[in-house]
């Protein structure tokens, strides 16, 4: 059962979760493992996105001090139960990955070194870089699809930024606060979405290699959805435009630099 918890914490951790039961009580039992032997302090959020398998009876029978659990009544999309989560957590580095825990957790403590002693407002998994190994274990057709959209969104949307799907995101907990807030896409465009903002407002990016093991379980289809994805993500300058990202706090935040 969820604990009580501190005001604050260092790290908070985000698991949205979609029919989940195969893997969500590992998952937990992980990120908290692995986060107490960091010594820091920590929330684990999972965000049952309206599951309809056992994987809320498997959370409510968790005695895990640190973890908190949302419930969707219905599936609201990955974008929406993110967005839920980071408005709701109190950490001062807040992180979200995908529930069956696809990359190495040692990216956490080395995102939350850049967040909270450099005050990089983001800091992002990169598949692309040099030390990932993301590639080794995918089909060939979802490494296909994969590179076909990731080019028309860089050539498209994001610019400088290749890998917007990687599912290892962290932001600075202010800046979590005000971005989430302005998001409007539910589904996994959400990811498009967030960068193209942060890019906009001249938030500062930091790409991390991850090492990534390959999972069976995503439910995404790197075409049918691929292609759903994108007509969500079109509009995106439009909306820019149309005022619809206004924020004076993001736009005093890309100001603002602490580093050389």
């Amino acid at each position: 059962m969820p604990g009580i918890f501190p005001k604050n914490v260092e790290v908070s951790v985000i698991l949205p979760a979609y029919n989940a039961a195969f893997c969500v009580e590992n998952s937990v039992s992980s990120v908290q493992r692995f986060l107490t032997s960091c010594s820091r302090s920590f929330e684990i959020i999972v965000v049952d996105d309206g599951s309809a398998d056992r994987t809320s009876e498997i959370l409510s029978a968790l005695s895990i001090p640190e973890l908190r659990v949302l419930r969707n009544d219905r599936n609201a999309g990955k974008g929406s139960a993110v967005a839920r989560a980071m408005l709701v957590a109190s950490g001062q580095c807040r992180i979200f990955t995908d529930i069956d825990l696809p990359y190495d957790l040692r990216a956490i403590p080395l995102a939350m070194e850049l967040i909270n002693r450099r005050d990089y407002h983001l800091v992002i998994g990169d598949r692309t870089l040099p030390g990932s190994n993301y590639f080794d274990d995918v089909s060939r057709l979802r490494n296909a699809a994969s590179k076909i959209f990731s080019t028309f969104i860089r050539l498209a949307i994001t610019g400088e930024v290749p890998d917007t799907q990687c599912g290892f995101k962290a932001f600075r907990g202010d800046v979590a606060e005000e971005l989430f807030s302005q998001l409007r896409l539910k589904g996994f465009g959400f990811d498009v979405e967030l960068l193209y903002v942060a890019l906009k407002y001249n938030l500062e990016i930091r790409r991390i290699p991850v090492r990534y093991t390959s999972s069976s379980s995503t439910t995404v289809n790197p075409w049918t959805d691929g292609v759903m994805m994108l007509s969500s993500i079109i509009p995106l300058p439009l909306y820019w435009r149309m005022g619809r990202y206004k924020s004076e706090k993001l736009e005093k935040l890309g100001m603002v630099r602490y580093w050389p």
